[in-house]
């Protein structure tokens, strides 16, 4: 048995091969294993710029909303599911979340972080607009009405928690689908 604190890595131009005490390792029979546990991608993958490009797009919408720029219900449509033909942010997440969870070379928990961050962030950003919805009137009604969002906390009896809209409900619906889908896979 080798005693692990005597061996090292050697290198030549392409090659590495194993040391023992400063002297490589004869041929023959041997395997040298590592393990490590690490749960999170130190590398760069394809789709780390659309994640990012996603966060900062929902930001930049909160933003807008904030300073006055876009209308708190123009702009809530564009965090849900989006009618055929019309991609919303909401419909980049989906198909940004499915490559994260599918992506074979980061750990499965680095991935539902990741996804996790990014539903949250959508989460947070569909509160924030929602804060700064102005109440019914009639020029907001002919823009085509309050968010559901809203509707949903003007029916609510007061004091109960108002029904959660219909991109949440999807969302957490597709996250559980694919969770059944991932702990159905054979090991």
């Amino acid at each position: 048995m080798l005693d692990p604190g005597r061996l090292a890595i050697g290198t030549s131009a392409t090659l590495t091969y194993p040391l023992y005490d400063g002297q490589e390792l004869a041929d023959g029979a041997w395997l040298l294993v590592r393990l490590r546990r690490r749960a999170d991608y130190s590398g760069v993958r394809g789709w780390f710029d659309k994640e990012r490009a996603l966060r900062a797009a929902v930001q930049n919408l909160v933003d807008d909303v904030s300073t006055g720029m876009v209308d708190a219900a123009a702009a809530l449509p564009r965090l849900r599911p989006g009618a055929a033909g019309m991609e919303t942010l909401f419909d980049e997440l989906r198909a940004l979340r499915q490559i994260i969870q599918l992506d074979g070379a980061i750990h499965e928990a680095e991935a539902k972080r990741r996804v996790a961050a990014m539903i949250k962030a959508f989460a947070d950003a569909r509160a924030a607009i929602e804060r700064h919805a102005a109440p019914a009137g009639p020029a907001l009604l002919a823009r085509g009405g309050v968010s559901r969002a809203l509707e949903a906390f003007v029916q609510a009896p007061g004091g109960e928690e108002a029904p959660k809209i219909t991109a949440d409900a999807d969302l957490l619906h597709e996250k559980a689908v694919a969770e059944a889908r991932r702990a159905a896979r054979p090991v």
